[in-house]
């Protein structure tokens, strides 16, 4: 279950069976409950495995993400900490489709979830083998950040929530735990010369900290650790208490305390885990906060206050635009996203947005070219396909919306108002092929069927492709179905113009609307 939450954990399970076997005899016995052990594990893993083979054809434990979270770690640049990588997006909801592009252009074949992570895997230890030195060095600055990370977190800050005045009647929330890690070193060193007895313990200790230093270091990397870490610390703690029963104990855990007390001191002195350099990203989140619960005033400077102390980031920036777009503050929100994207070009969603804003000034040639950016950059992006649609038919360029809207179609093909639009393209524009009015008249049949007949336009839109088709008789009784649809739901216009195009297939006539 362990491994279910935390899927590092899955080296645990032939690790704990191990050590059962080992610690409880190592006879015939021992080895039947490690093996029980072990398949247990496996048992309740397996249904995870199971979906993701049902999905994807592929044989994936859990998850298929360490490969590029390796890499973020292990690559020029690294920090320690989380480092973009530049052929990456930042974005979870866009990693994925990043991470199989730069793999099918950078091996020309078809990606799939194990491909991948392997390439990436690869990317990080060729790090490892063309700076070994480097290599080590980051690995040693990982462990530091494991043992003495106070402020840094790329999700949260309580410190500086304190150091912002927002939390100052609630100084030891929460405790750091980089105090609690030095004499929670002290109980581990004693306890590994009883591994028989506390070998689960250092498992649940070692794992996490094993992942910070190969991997990159967060607090939520972390974390897995902490109930070992309280427990040790409570244990080192009681030994100094009962000092007189292990006065070596006793003076190792004090001045494991003083230690862990003074290392936010070192570390300011040095200059490492500082708190400024996530203000930015701090006031920005403020801005999201209010931003959430409607203090949009509020919500514009705190995004601004955050933009002015790390002006690069990118989502701040977009997030802000959002906020003074729907104010009419429409110069400044194209201002913003284009500081956006001089940081973050390849954000589909921030081309989308500044395409938005771009019509709304009524700028569409622009804004087309936003749309087809924030496309090329995601090409499952719906709203952009349609944005694009609309701004080619605009135009009067009927093939291209027409390619545009197919995509879409394929794109979302359960979208009856996607569908009943292509169908109408199909069946109205002048010129297109016998191919393209079967296409129509496909396309709207199966609109009707999703709206279950309830839709007006849905059935002018099948009468249009079955008169396309010359199949004029059943246009006739189509659109008398709309004509009385419209008349029931009180729209009389509506109901007129379908009269309009009753008189077309009443004559034997197609209704054709755009031309080329």
């Amino acid at each position: 279950l362990y491994a279910l939450a935390y899927p590092p954990a899955m080296i645990l399970v032939p690790v704990f069976a191990l050590w059962w076997w080992w610690s409880t005899g190592r006879d015939l016995a021992a080895g039947k409950r490690a093996a029980t052990a072990f398949l247990a594990g496996v048992a309740v893993i397996s249904p995870a495995t199971i979906h993701n083979y049902q999905a994807c054809g592929e044989i994936i434990p859990i998850s298929a993400q360490a490969g590029v979270t390796f890499a973020h770690g292990n690559a020029p640049g690294s920090t320690g900490k989380y480092t973009k990588l530049l052929d990456v997006s930042g974005r979870r909801d866009t990693q994925n489709a990043d991470t199989r592009r730069v793999y099918q252009e950078a091996t020309g074949r078809e990606p799939t979830w194990n491909a991948v992570n392997r390439y990436f895997f690869k990317r990080g230890l060729d790090y490892w083998r063309s700076q070994p030195s480097e290599a080590v060095r980051l690995f040693g600055k990982k462990a530091w950040w494991f043992l003495s990370g106070r402020n840094y977190s790329e999700i949260y800050w309580p410190t500086l929530e304190r150091g912002e005045g927002f939390l100052t009647g609630l100084y030891l929330t929460p405790l750091p735990t980089a105090w609690l890690i030095p004499p929670a070193l002290v109980a581990l060193a004693v306890w590994l010369r009883r591994l028989k007895k506390y070998g689960p313990e250092l498992m649940l200790f070692g794992l996490p900290l094993l992942i910070v230093v190969v991997f990159w270091y967060s607090p939520r990397y972390r974390f897995p650790a902490v109930p070992v870490i309280v427990v040790a610390c409570s244990w080192a703690l009681w030994q100094a208490v009962a000092w007189r029963q292990h006065r070596s104990r006793a003076v190792a855990v004090g001045v494991a305390v003083a230690v862990g007390l003074g290392l936010g001191f070192f570390n300011r002195a040095i200059g490492f885990d500082s708190l400024e350099q996530q203000r930015g990203i701090f006031w920005a989140q403020v801005g999201d906060a209010l931003r959430m619960v409607g203090r949009d005033i509020e919500c514009i400077e705190a995004y601004q206050k955050g933009l002015e102390l790390k002006p690069e980031n990118a989502v701040g920036a977009a997030n802000l635009s959002r906020v003074l777009m729907k104010h009419g503050r429409l110069e400044e929100a194209e201002a913003y996203l284009g500081q956006a994207l001089r940081y973050d070009p390849r954000n589909a969603l921030m081309h989308y947005d500044l395409g938005r804003v771009l019509v709304v000034q009524r700028r569409p040639a622009e804004a087309l070219e936003q749309f087809q950016e924030a496309l090329r950059w995601d090409p499952t992006f719906l709203l952009a396909r349609e944005q694009e649609t609309q701004l080619l038919l605009a135009r009067g360029d009927i093939a291209g919306g027409i390619a545009s809207l197919r995509e879409a179609h394929e794109l979302a093909p359960g979208r009856a108002d996607l569908t009943n639009g292509l169908a109408w393209l199909l069946a109205t524009t002048p010129g297109l092929t016998e191919a393209d009015r079967v296409e129509a008249l496909r396309c709207a049949r199966e609109a009707v069927a999703t709206l279950d007949r309830a839709d007006p336009g849905a059935l002018d839109t099948l009468a249009a492709a079955l008169a396309a088709n010359s199949k004029f008789a059943e246009a006739v009784a189509t659109i008398e179905q709309a004509i009385a649809l419209a008349e029931e739901l009180g729209e009389p216009e509506l109901a007129a113009r379908f009269r309009a195009r009753l008189e077309l297939y009443q004559a034997g006539q197609p209704y054709l609307e755009h031309t080329n």
